[in-house]
């Protein structure tokens, strides 16, 4: 399809005159400069959105390709960020993204966290390259004490109404279609009924809102004549509001969208009609899926294409007069049929308290086929379902998220009315959103429609390290030959060559948490007599702003229940503490590997000798008089820094890394024995000696055996002892804690105290099998009362899947109630 579109635009451009190809051939190579890329869309599922200090936010992230919305690995950087309302970033992280998902959490401190309304940001770097409109978004509430920030705007009966014509311009002598939407001092729909009167005060029609207050009419506006609206019912005087003056040549009215076709009407007034040949393109998210040339030997012209050709979602249409000059353009969402229809059903509907309660989740395709899904999971009380969806309305689903709000500037009221049972109604109130919203720029059409097209941020994957070797006088050392290893979770090592400035660059590079990363670098006779410099890892974040939105402290907007169970939580825990009960603060991801009990990091399992190296070695010269006094099968000849180590029941072997048999490690760096030499003893910890098979993990360098030696956290720092090392310990990706839910089936001492729980429980690792089927299991806590259980995830063929049930819980003995 994109190439057939390529094909055609070639052509249709050399019948243009070349000075007025500007917009046309600007636009048309900027898309296929875009196509070469796969954009994204990255959606947050979160446990809940009203919080209080102390608790924790839990998120699973999807990150999906664009235009498809399948999960995609084309970034594995995803940055979240948790913003306050003055627009400044409280907590951010990098989350490992893996095969398009990724898992996270945020403590909300008790100090630091003023109430009010913040802001979860999550993006990719890509996603830099267009409008921050394209970043996920969504508002949570923070607060537990009686202060509770108040909206003091003043409110009263001035509404702003503003008109839309579709397509963008009023074109006279020819019949409109004009969107509108009314909106009060604090930004919401406002229902209103209205007026329309031309300059002599001839009345036209009435008409009234339909839905958050948008609506639309038709009317053919005549030349020369001036029209204005004055609104009904207002406490206030009657205001009246002025119409667009026609302008336009050309405009477009879309016809019915509850078919398999899409229709839309070309009109031009009938002094333009000059059998002129005008174009038009279909694009969406940058891709291009329709084009064609029309000749406009008629008023209107009608164009239908197939919707099974366009993408689901947001699309727009673009009219360009023969000059190619775009002179209209409006959007059109494509309703598809779901491709993941999911189904949740819970073993009964109602539990005691501390009860297992055990869901089946199937997920199939549109054509009841078993469709495989990546799943997450939350259960919370029905009340905070509740007040949620009162006090935070635009928050969105996945669907209304990525179908919607991420294509649109612009504030969209309650996005998921329009994905929830879609039906003809919604799609008529949808599509007015799109009249109304697609006059606040079109994400994807503001990047390809600038002169200059640059992608300035590329795709993420791992971190990036770049730094210089150089001479003690702080000339380059060129072609340097420059290593890397990271011990910690596993071993990693990687080595380049520096060019001829002394600068190196190592990418791609995957670590959790803070990290202890050490470079080495040699010159080209392999010697270590060099300096290296490693260059600050900064990123700098997205562009914030204040966050608009705040809540009123009034009796329907009262979540003192919501703030009591977590204070009741804390109160719990406490007390707990006080009576040595042994809670599972944190449990990490599985997988993980085993921190040593000394802290030291270490690629092999096991050492045959182990030398603790206390006090009482102070007096000794250097770390191989003692390793020569303590382990037996060590024969060392020379002094230091000429020393020669020899390990018995090793076969000798030239090693370019020391001056006899055995290897030397630093930390888990090798080193030379110059380098161990140069090491005072009352800064190390431990010296450990391999041979055989302990050190065969070392492959040709553990030939010799291995003496390791770990320094103490205290004292000079080594690496501003020894030329040729660096030590840095940068902040890698975030490592997500998992959540804990009680398993009552087992008797556990911390299982005596009471369980109260705002979250009943939270699982983002669910995935349907070839089946389509899975089953979850959870335990109730102390609590009573209705649940809502939320699911979202994305098919892995692609499609999104949201859907929502209940269960209750009743008291009985256990919760004390």
């Amino acid at each position: 399809m994109f190439t057939q579109c390529l094909i055609f635009l070639f052509i249709l451009l050399c019948f243009y005159p070349a000075a007025a190809q500007t917009y046309f051939t600007t636009e048309l190579s900027n898309i296929n400069e875009l196509e070469k890329s796969k954009t994204e869309k990255v959606y947050l599922q979160v446990d809940r959105t009203i919080f209080s200090p102390g608790e924790d936010i839990w998120f699973k992230s999807y990150l999906l390709e664009g235009t498809d919305h399948t999960l995609t690995s084309t970034s594995n950087n995803l940055h979240v960020e948790l913003i306050d309302t003055n627009g400044k970033i409280k907590t951010s992280q990098v989350v490992l993204m893996h095969d398009g998902v990724g898992f996270g959490d945020i403590n909300i401190g008790v100090e630091g966290f003023k109430d009010g309304v913040y802001e979860l940001r999550a993006y990719t770097n890509f996603m830099r390259n267009f409008s921050n409109a394209l970043f996920f978004k969504q508002n949570i509430i923070i607060t537990g004490s009686s202060e509770i920030q108040e909206n003091k705007q003043k409110l009263d009966d001035i509404i702003d109404l503003q008109f839309f014509p579709e397509g963008g311009q009023l074109v006279n002598n020819v019949l409109n279609r004009v969107a509108f939407k009314a909106i009060d001092q604090n930004g919401k729909g406002k229902d209103i009924s209205f007026t329309i009167f031309d300059n002599k005060n001839n009345e036209i029609q009435t008409t009234k809102t339909v839905h958050s207050g948008m609506g639309q009419f038709m009317f053919t506006p005549k030349p020369n004549t001036a029209y204005f609206a004055t609104i009904h019912n207002l406490s206030s005087e009657q205001q009246k509001i002025d119409l667009p003056i026609a302008t336009g040549a050309y405009s477009i009215m879309v016809g019915n969208q509850f078919n398999n076709l899409l229709d839309f009407n070309i009109s031009t007034s009938p002094d333009n009609i000059k059998g002129q040949t005008i174009s038009y393109l279909i694009q969406s998210r940058g891709r291009l899926f329709s084009s064609n040339k029309i000749k406009m030997d008629k008023e209107t012209k009608l164009v239908r294409i197939e919707k099974e050709k366009l993408p689901a979602g947001i699309s727009s249409i673009t009219i360009y007069d023969d000059n190619g000059i775009p002179v209209c353009e409006r959007l059109i969402y494509n309703q598809l049929s779901p491709e993941v229809q999911i189904k949740i059903d819970v073993d009964k509907q109602e539990y005691d308290t501390r009860e297992k309660v055990t869901l089946h989740i199937e997920t199939k395709n549109e054509a009841g086929i078993p469709m495989p899904a990546n799943l997450s999971l939350a259960v919370i009380g029905k009340h905070i379902t509740d007040k949620q969806k009162e006090m935070l309305p635009n928050n969105g689903g996945i669907r209304s998220s990525i179908l919607l709000s991420t294509d649109l500037n612009g504030h969209i009221e309650n996005p998921d009315y329009y994905f929830d049972s879609f039906d003809k109604k919604k799609h008529h109130s949808l599509d007015l959103v799109l009249l109304t919203h697609g006059w606040s720029k079109y994400v994807w059409k503001e990047k390809v429609a600038k002169p200059e097209f640059v992608l300035d941020y590329g795709y993420e994957n791992g971190f990036t390290f770049t730094g210089k070797s150089r001479t003690l006088l702080k000339r380059p050392v060129a072609n340097s030959k420059v290593s890397m290893v990271i011990s910690e979770d596993g071993f990693y090592y990687d080595e380049v060559k520096a060019n001829n400035k002394g600068s190196f660059t190592f990418k791609n590079v995957y670590f959790m948490d803070t990290t202890n990363v050490v470079f080495q670098a040699y010159n080209k006779r392999d010697k270590r007599n060099t300096i290296i410099d490693i260059d600050e890892i900064n990123y700098e974040a997205a562009p914030t702003s204040s966050i608009k939105q705040s809540f009123e402290k009034t009796e329907s907007s009262n979540i003192e229940s919501i703030v009591a169970q977590a204070q009741k939580i804390k109160e719990v825990l406490d007390s707990l503490a006080e009576k040595n009960f042994k809670l599972l603060e944190e449990i990490t991801i599985k997988g993980r590997i085993k921190r040593d009990l000394d802290d030291h990091y270490r690629m092999y399992h096991r050492a045959d000798d182990v030398i603790e190296v206390t006090d009482k070695y102070a007096g000794y010269y250097n770390i191989f008089d003692i390793v020569q006094e303590q382990v037996t099968s060590v024969h060392i000849t020379g002094f230091c820094p000429r020393v020669s180590v020899n390990i018995r029941g090793n076969r000798v072997l030239p090693n370019s890394m020391s001056s006899g048999g055995a290897s030397f490690l630093l930390d888990g760096m090798f080193v030379s024995a110059d380098d161990i030499c140069s090491i005072p003893v009352t800064q190390v910890d431990k010296v450990e000696v391999l041979k055989g098979s302990s050190a065969a993990i070392f492959g040709r360098r553990g030939m010799n055996g291995i003496i390791a030696v770990y320094l103490k956290e205290a004292g000079v720092k080594w690496e501003q002892v020894l030329v040729g090392i660096n030590k840095v310990q940068p902040q890698g990706y975030y490592r997500s804690r998992e959540f804990y839910s009680p398993n009552y089936e087992v008797a556990q001492e911390q299982f005596e105290g009471p369980d109260y729980r705002n979250t009943i429980h939270w699982d983002p690792f669910i995935t349907t099998g070839k089946d389509g089927k899975t089953t979850v299991s959870f335990f109730n806590s102390d609590d009573s009362g209705n649940y809502t259980i939320k699911v979202e995830g994305v098919g892995l063929n692609g499609g999104l899947v949201k859907s929502e049930t209940n269960f209750t819980v009743k008291s009985n003995h256990l919760s004390g109630n």
